[in-house]
């Protein structure tokens, strides 16, 4: 019953960071056991666990924080209920998805975020010849306002950098921006999804090959 409530905890909030400590707390369960219930879900493919960097872009070495995502954006659905486009779950929903595709591939491993004391960046992915930074938007107003709603993305990438790809998704709008020097893709979630599934299937295919992004498929 313990574990299955702490479960169910986890999938209302896919998509959130978790802190030990806080989760401790809240739920009455020591913090041993409950790594053990994280390690057990994750066994189970429940659940996985995505690590948090700095602005730096380093990986913090004890990572008391992380986000944790439900393997499948379905589960949620089947515990609670379906929900429309415009409940304020979409956006977790829609990160999720997104990560449960990159989940599919041992590329997961160099999957992360990025959050510190004044912003925060979806999805970082970086392997020693490429990277990639993804910030997930479920809304047209990304498109419309980037310089306003990517002020975190492009700090982290101009600190950081370079990176192959800068992106952000929306709802429906796609294209091509410029902020100062810097070009940001603008890719629906959907064909985010789409893209990252089908590049990491035709990349372990091809030997050698970085994994392709959602952009290699914007225009299959």
């Amino acid at each position: 019953q313990e574990l299955n409530r702490i479960f169910t905890v986890l999938a209302l909030n896919t998509g959130q960071e978790v802190n030990i400590e806080s989760l401790s707390q809240s739920s009455n369960v020591s913090k041993n056991t409950l790594k053990k219930y994280l390690e057990y879900l994750e066994a189970a493919f429940l659940i996985q666990r995505l690590p948090r960097m700095d602005e730096n872009a380093k990986r913090f070495r004890k990572q008391t924080n992380f986000k944790i995502y439900l393997t499948n954006p379905s589960l949620r659905a089947a515990l609670f209920g379906a929900i429309g486009p415009d409940d304020p779950a979409m956006g977790q929903m829609a990160e999720t998805a997104i990560v449960s595709q990159y989940a599919q591939s041992q590329a997961f491993k160099f999957l992360s975020y990025a959050r510190w004391k004044a912003g925060e960046v979806g999805l970082i992915y970086r392997l020693p010849d490429f990277a990639e930074a993804i910030e997930v938007k479920w809304s047209d107003r990304v498109f419309d306002h980037p310089t306003d709603e990517l002020k975190d993305l492009t700090a982290f990438c101009k600190k950081n950098g370079p990176f192959d790809v800068i992106a952000a998704t929306t709802r429906t709008r796609s294209g091509e921006q410029k902020i100062g020097e810097m070009e940001i893709e603008f890719v629906p979630t959907s064909t985010v999804c789409y893209g990252v599934g089908r590049g990491f299937v035709q990349s372990e295919l091809e030997a050698g090959s970085h994994p392709l992004t959602a952009l290699d498929f914007i225009n299959p």
